[in-house]
């Protein structure tokens, strides 16, 4: 059973509004092959040239970006396991293609292809998440996974030293429980508490449910607080778009090439806002 914060027009989360580009270790073409042949015009290819990208370059990459703070037998586990993941959501529907904007160039009938983020879910737009949800969605359904729409976690249900429901609004849902859902981006007072006050007002770019109810629910029932929480995501983004109201509609796009100036104001007055999608913290 799927306890769903939202409605189904909200399904996906922020994995929704994400870029759809897949991060996985890699031996060669022939893995690269076996999740897709597919790519997008001008890469046809005769053959494929890619270096391997191996799971220890994978959790060097991310220990490096996280500044030495990420747990590394997490990160190993992510980065072993991540290429039978990528093929795992191929089998379910979620379609892949080779996508020029991660590196890939064609020379001489050869596509040649740089490590790491060689492929993205298909789709239109720089918000390419949505075409990975909605297959998952139809294979849930298809399998019987039974799920509830709008019923938002309440808080857990604790018997000694373990989890034996979910309490929601209409009563508790007994059994064990998996939080699948953290983040605290569009709560206010949680940036506010763990961002610093410049992230009070900062505007909204992913799903507007996710204000860390998995997280103060499982925290309450007893879960020990890890990882770095005063760090997040983000992206300048154009003000005039509005917030998205569902999983398919597209959110702000960043801005290309916020970092070459200074951002201004209509009153020439220099910008200090920011854009938050996800933040971390489980």
């Amino acid at each position: 059973m799927l306890l769903e914060k939202g409605g189904r027009e909200d399904v996906g989360g922020n994995a929704a509004f994400s870029g759809g580009l897949f991060l996985f270790r890699y031996d060669g073409p022939e893995d690269l092959m076996s999740i897709t042949k597919d790519v997008e015009p001008g890469l046809e290819h005769d053959r494929i040239e890619a270096p391997p990208y191996t799971a220890e370059a994978y959790t060097a990459e991310l220990m490096a970006m996280s500044g030495g703070r990420a747990d590394p037998a997490l990160v190993g586990a992510l980065a072993q396991r991540s290429l039978d993941t990528v093929r795992w959501l191929a089998a379910r529907g979620v379609r892949f293609v080779f996508n020029r904007t991660l590196g890939a160039q064609m020379r001489d009938g050869v596509l040649h292809v740089p490590p790491g983020q060689v492929l993205t879910c298909a789709g239109a737009g720089m918000s390419r998440g949505f075409a990975v949800i909605e297959p998952l969605l139809r294979h849930a359904e298809r399998i019987g996974v039974e799920i509830r729409w709008s019923t938002p976690l309440a808080g857990l249900v604790r018997d000694g030293g373990r989890v034996t429901g979910a309490v929601t609004g209409a009563g508790v849902v007994p059994g064990a429980v998996m939080v699948a859902t953290g983040g605290f981006q569009a709560s206010p007072q949680l940036r506010l508490r763990h961002l610093g006050p410049d992230w009070a007002s900062a505007r909204l770019r992913g799903t507007r449910l996710a204000t860390g109810d998995g997280i103060t629910a499982a925290i309450q029932a007893g879960a020990t607080p890890a990882g770095d929480w005063s760090r997040c995501h983000s992206a300048a983004v154009d003000p005039s778009m509005p917030s998205p109201g569902s999983s398919a509609a597209p959110p702000p796009f960043p801005l290309p090439g916020f970092w070459l100036g200074v951002l201004v104001n209509t009153g020439g007055e220099r910008l200090g806002g920011r854009s938050v999608r996800h933040s971390t913290g489980t």
